[in-house]
This record gives C-alpha cells, structure tokens and sequence, in this order.
C-alpha cells in the first residue's frame, strides 16, 4: 500500500476520516488518531509560554535573540575584553549563573503516551530545517524547572541547579533528541527546555518526532533569528573623545559637542514587531569604551528579560577613564556634553512614550540635557552623584551628618560660605550656585534608586570638601572681593603662568569651584522636590550570593541578573517599558 501524506496544522488533535489508496482491505475507510505536536516559546514575552497562538511566530516575525559570544566565566565583572578562545558559545558547559540570562525557554508537548517515551519506543528532539553550514545553531539543555519557569534567571538556587543540568545536544548537523531519561520522573508529556545561540542566522527550528526503528518526521516548528546581542539595539557617543576637549583654563570657550552614531560594525536589525516605546541609557563616570559596550548589552539583556519589547538605546559621554584623578575633569565635560544628548535623545521615535535612566555621574550629563530641553516622560536616577540640593531645596538636606568625613571636618574645617550657594549676591548664587539647577518641575517624572551606605558616593563627599574649589593641581579659589556697599565673592584659577583669571563659565565653575551644601541624592533618599518617589536599593539582591547591593555603587551591571533582577524590574516598572 502506498502511504498516506496529509499537512496536518501544528497543534491540532484531529480524529478525522481518510480515504487509503489503494484500499488495503475491503472496507477502505479507516479512523486515524493524529497526536498533537507543539513547540513555543515565549514570542509575545508575556513571560508565559502558550499554545493558542499567542505565541505564534511567523517567517516574517520570528522570535529574535543573541547569540552567547560573551565570557561568562565569572560572577561579577565579567572580562571586558572576550577571548575568543573562551567565549561561552564553545562548550556545553554553563560555568556561572551569570551566563545564564544569554538563554532563553522553550516548550514542547507532544501526545506520545508518556511511557513509550519512558521506553524509548519514541524520541523527540529539535533541528533547523533545511540546516546549511552557515545557518543558525542552538544549543539546548532541560529547564531546571519541571513546570518551565524562569526561576533559572532569577533565584540564585534555582541557577545553580541549572548550572547541574547535563546538556542535551546541539542542532550543528543532526537532531538534538531528549534523552529518555527526560521524562522518567514525568507525569505528563510536555517538555520544559532553555537554549542558547550558537551561531547567527535566521531559520525554522522543528520538532522531530522518531518512532523506534523507523525514521524522523518534522512536525511543529517555530521561527527563530539569532543575533549579535549588539544589532539588536543601537549606540550613540560624543564625537570627542575627553581628551580632545580642552580644559577651561586652556580655553574656557569651548566649540558645542556633537554626538554621532556607534562607528563599530554591528549593523542595527529592526525589529519589524517592535513597540511603541523607547528606553536610553546613560553610563557614569570611568568607563572605557569597552565596559560601555558591555553595560549597554547587560541593560539591554536584563530589560528584554523582563519583557522590554520597544527601541533601546544607550549613550557614550567623553569621560575619563581609567584614571583615578580625573573627577572634577570629568564632571566638567559631562556638562559640556548636555545638550547633545538633549539633541541625541529627542530625535528618537516615540516622543511620547521615551525615557531615560543614568547612572551615577551618568546624572550630571542627563540634568544638564534636561535643562537644555530633552524630552523624556520618566527619568531614572541610579546612585545619583549629583548634589540632593540640585533637585530638593529643603534646608533639611543640609543638616546630615554625613555630609562629610569627621577628620575632613577636624583637620579642614566646613567653611559652607565658602560656595556661591551662600554669596550674599543674588547674581552669583543663580550663576554659580547648584541649589535647584536640576528642580525642573513634575516633567518628566522622576524616581531615584540609591544607596545610603555607596562606597562610591562617600569618595564623592571626599571630593567634594577637599577639592571644591579644585585644589588638584588646578588652583581653583574662591576669594572675597571689595564691592562697596557689599561684600561679595568671585571665582578664580591661578594657573601654572600667568595671571588669575576670573571664572565666569557656569559649567567651569559646577566642574571646579562649586561645593555643595549636600550629599548627593543617590545617597540621601530624603531627597524630593522635582523628584517624585525614591527606592532603597541595599537590600536588593539578598540572598543571591550576597547580603543585598548595601554599599556596592555599581552592582546593577557588576553582578548576575539573579542578584539584580529587582532592579531591574523597579526599572521596567518605573519607566514604564510594557507594551501597549
């Protein structure tokens, strides 16, 4: 008898009449039971994975995700430079839970009765149709959950008992079949897996179906398009580079700063289902171009895990770095760099749905942008080192404690008329001054994530008393000056040659002369005014290899998403990154 070939769509359990032919007995009419056969993943990232079509992918919008070409050897501070010898897509191994927010879920379930599967007598499994030596491969383990839930990328327990898993295959050049011993401590027949990208392409991944001694029939599939995490959103960065912006006392009239596009080739893929909404990203202080390029994939990865399905950008800004000694340097270019990014932010799609996060010095740059008219609706404050009495000019900020170090106070003294924010003229304590630079109203909405105890920002009280006016080899001074009827301050420098010369550039005095009053608002989350709510991030991330973030300044990106997914959810939440 001839067989009989029929397109059975995925996920349907038919019990449907056929007519054989030739008939094979008398009576030519036989029932056949077609199984049902399904293969998901989560496509709308509802975070649910679903077979009645919610999750549907097409040829035309495949499910996208990255490819694992990072290192991952580490918990904390993975290597910013990857060896490519080492990167995490070569072996079937997970060395840390780090590496496991570059997997993803996917789901099988098929009407095989379990114990034939138990038995052997069939096997399921996963490959790329029509596979070719330049398509893409996955490699795929078992879900450490046996319901597929996601607590692999968010409890620190449950990614050690991923991390346990023995791989089950790769799709390079045959099948990756579920071993039997998959589905002996099973009660149903679905399948709870997680991947990973191994190779770049776009293809259809399908489920194999293989009865004993017989051979494999492709059934369900799903669409997928594996990436380099880096064209899947896009980069900006000033033009120049620090050091090729010239100090003030070189030239206290500097040229505008322009911004472009990343220069490196990864191409941007759009993504043809993308939302309605965008979400930039603004780095602190010290990072070389390379820790960029690895918080901005972090960022992204962490956001699109926690369902982010719109546009997302990050932002480079001419700081420093490595050094230890370029602070008030560097905090003088990010205000130069302001309305760049002003200029960067509002060309981007969605203007009425756009926001914002920065982190740490990543605020001074992103104030200034606002005063220079950015457009944002929500804006995030991470460990804000920008003075509390730029945004809150409640005189209670002023009376901590903590203002400054004991010995600072002892051996220095705390001379507060010693700032434009206390001159007796009006003039200056608007030019000069910080109180309120940054008060700019309910638009957009602010919210602040900080940390009392930040190491970081305590260095930042440092700064503040001994070299406010910059001592540091600078000379900046602030001296009193005879103004019958008043008695009034000015702001000078006193270079290596020559003679004083007055500041009169804002920006140059908020860099070198200014000190502020207060601690920074990323440390004193009594901080309000145009900052509407505020979250104390030190006891995020308990339990997941540590006592909470407490006074760790950049454990958001230093440490695994199981020790960070709190804020980066606050952050998603906070923003409002869900689709609409």
């Amino acid at each position: 008898a001839e067989a009989v070939k029929m397109e059975i769509p995925a996920g349907k359990l038919l019990s449907q009449w056929v007519q054989l032919t030739p008939p094979i007995i008398e009576n030519s009419e036989h029932r056949v039971n077609l199984l049902p056969v399904e293969v998901a993943v989560d496509a709308n990232r509802d975070g649910e994975i679903t077979f009645d079509g919610k999750d549907k992918t097409t040829a035309e919008k495949p499910f996208r995700f990255w490819i694992n070409n990072d290192q991952d050897d580490v918990e904390a501070d993975e290597p910013v430079t990857v060896d490519q010898n080492e990167r995490d897509l070569l072996d079937s191994t997970i060395k840390t839970s780090r590496d496991l927010e570059d997997f993803t879920r996917v789901k099988i379930k098929v009407g095989i009765p379990l114990q034939q599967l138990q038995e052997g007598k069939f096997k399921v499994g996963l490959k790329f149709k029509n596979s070719t030596s330049t398509g893409p491969v996955v490699r795929i383990w078992p879900n450490e959950s046996d319901v597929g839930s996601r607590d692999y990328l968010t409890d620190a327990t449950a990614a050690v008992r991923q991390r346990s898993k023995t791989c089950i295959g790769d799709t390079y050049t045959e099948t990756a079949f579920i071993p039997k011993s998959y589905w002996l401590g099973r009660s149903d027949s679905e399948a709870h897996l997680i991947f990973e990208g191994v190779r770049k392409g776009v293809g259809e991944l399908v489920l194999i179906i293989k009865p004993e001694n017989a051979s494999e029939v492709e059934s369900a599939s799903i669409h997928l398009n594996l990436l380099d995490v880096r064209e899947m959103y896009q980069r900006a960065r000033i033009v120049n580079e620090a050091e090729q912006i010239p100090n003030p006392w070189v030239d206290d009239t500097p040229p505008a700063q322009a911004w472009a596009w990343d220069p490196w080739n990864w191409s941007y893929s759009e993504d043809p289902d993308a939302k309605n909404v965008t979400a930039v990203f603004v780095h602190g202080w010290r990072l070389t171009y390379s820790e960029f390029m690895g918080w901005s994939d972090s960022s992204y990865k962490r956001l699109w895990h926690q369902g982010f399905k719109g546009k997302f950008y990050s932002f480079r800004w001419a700081t420093f770095s490595p050094s230890l000694f370029t602070y008030n340097d560097s905090e003088y270019r990010a205000w130069l760099c302001g309305p760049a990014l002003a200029t960067f932010v509002n060309q981007l799609p969605n203007p009425g749905r756009r926001s914002l996060f920065a982190h740490s010095m990543g605020n001074v740059i992103t104030g200034c942008a606002l005063r220079y008219g950015m457009s944002v609706q929500h804006y995030g404050l991470c460990n804000a080192a920008m003075a509390s009495m730029a945004y809150d000019s409640n005189p209670a900020l002023k009376n901590d404690p903590d203002t400054g170090n004991e010995w600072s106070k002892i051996f220095l003294g705390f001379e507060p008329h010693k700032t434009p924010d206390a001159d007796p003229v009006l003039a200056i304590r608007d030019s000069y001054g910080i109180k309120d630079k940054f008060n700019s109203g309910t638009v957009p909405r602010k919210f602040n994530l900080g940390l009392k105890e930040d190491t970081a920002l305590r260095t930042w009280v440092d700064n503040n008393l001994l070299f406010k006016p910059d001592a540091n080899g600078h000379s900046y001074y602030y001296q009193e000056v005879p103004q019958p009827p008043n008695l009034t301050y000015k702001l000078f420098q006193a270079p290596p040659i020559g003679n004083p010369r007055e500041v009169t550039s804002q920006t140059e005095a908020m860099a070198y002369v200014t000190k502020s009053l207060t601690r920074t608002a990323g440390a004193d989350l009594r901080t309000r005014g145009s900052i509407q709510d505020s979250h104390d991030m030190s006891s995020w991330g308990a339990g997941a290899n540590h006592s909470g973030f407490g006074e760790t300044h950049s454990a958001q990106w230093r440490w695994s998403n199981q020790s960070t997914h709190l804020f980066w959810e606050k952050i998603f939440e906070e923003l409002e990154l869900e689709a609409q």
